[in-house]
């Protein structure tokens, strides 16, 4: 696993490290569906995650690259699922980072994938696509973005037989 991330993620991350996620909040369905999804079969073999319901007709509109076609259809902003509550932008934070890990490991099995989570002070995102030579979703240089940015790219384990 390869973690990058910039400054102002750094920052943020030193604010976390006190938040504990509730199983209260693990147990949410919304959440557990999160944790949980299964990639749908495509015909042509991109990462679609059941997050959003018309993925098919996006991908017939789509003019970007696969990478950038799945960044589309898999992500998920946090503050959609943890609304006002003490902590709320942290725990934010703390399940995209829990989320972002959960993902990588799972869905590298097929193939390398790339993990995004950023956050703003506020609202987290966690963003997930096939990691394709040549594509690329972000800048190569993370300190040009105002938001906390954190990738991690997961490779599937080499075969030892």
């Amino acid at each position: 696993m390869g973690v990058k991330l910039n400054r102002v993620m750094q920052h943020y991350l030193g604010g976390i490290i006190d938040i504990e996620l509730s199983n209260t909040l693990m147990s949410d369905p919304r959440v557990a569906a999160l944790f949980d999804s299964v990639p749908l079969k495509t015909d042509d073999g991109t990462l679609v995650l059941p997050w959003t319901p018309n993925w098919k007709a996006l991908r017939q509109r789509s003019t970007t690259d696969l990478t950038g076609y799945e960044c589309l259809v898999n992500h998920v902003h946090l503050d959609n699922i943890i609304r006002d509550m003490p902590n709320a932008p942290r725990l934010r934070l703390k399940l995209a980072l829990a989320l972002g890990e959960n993902l990588g490991a799972r869905l590298c099995e097929t193939g390398p994938v790339t993990v995004i989570v950023s956050f703003d002070g506020e609202d987290a995102i966690v963003c997930v696509h096939r990691t394709r030579p040549g594509e690329a979703w972000l800048a190569d240089d993370l300190e040009g973005y105002t938001e906390g940015i954190l990738v991690i790219e997961e490779s599937p384990m080499p075969s030892l037989t």
